[in-house]
């Protein structure tokens, strides 16, 4: 196994918000995007929720729409202190990182110890039922996040609070 870090798709890209109701109605108007799966991502639910390094508890409110292979997410952070409050307080609204998805845990742990063994340190991660996400300080270097995320096939079973429109 080579410790070369090779990105081979990214999944996602999270746009951190202000106002969740308002961002999805101004991107299906103005882009057409749509449907947007809306759920709260806060304990119960969210547990093991570390900030660099430091457990913290934190919730966010986010929506999620297709865009053909990529996933669009409009992340608003309701409680507690996260990178996406960090975001908001030093640059406002906008692009906040990309993500890549594994649906094996074990393979989602391999890249991310790669990313670890090059320096690059985890700043924020947690666990959304059995969903479990690592976002990495990459800004610096890439300017923007980079996010790894495990997502189990049985999660797209998860019911999402509400749909817009």
């Amino acid at each position: 196994m080579s410790d070369q870090i090779r990105v081979l798709k990214i999944d996602q890209i999270a746009i951190v918000v202000r106002n969740l109701e308002d961002s999805m109605e101004k991107i299906t108007n103005i882009l057409g995007i749509k449907p947007w799966k809306i759920y709260t991502f806060a304990p119960p639910k969210l547990t093991e929720t570390y900030v660099r390094g430091k457990p913290v508890e934190y919730g966010h409110k986010l929506a999620l729409a297709r865009l053909n292979n990529i996933e669009l997410e409009l992340i608003e952070p309701i409680k507690g202190e996260s990178i996406y409050t960090e975001f908001l307080r030093s640059r406002g609204e906008g692009l906040h990182h990309v993500a890549t998805f594994y649906d094996s845990y074990e393979r989602g742990k391999r890249e991310l110890s790669l990313f670890e063994k090059h320096g690059i340190k985890v700043i924020q991660s947690g666990r959304y039922i059995d969903i479990r996400f690592y976002y990495l300080d990459t800004e610096e270097l890439l300017g923007f996040i980079y996010e790894i995320s495990y997502i189990p096939p049985e999660s797209s079973k998860y019911p999402p609070d509400k749909v817009y429109p």
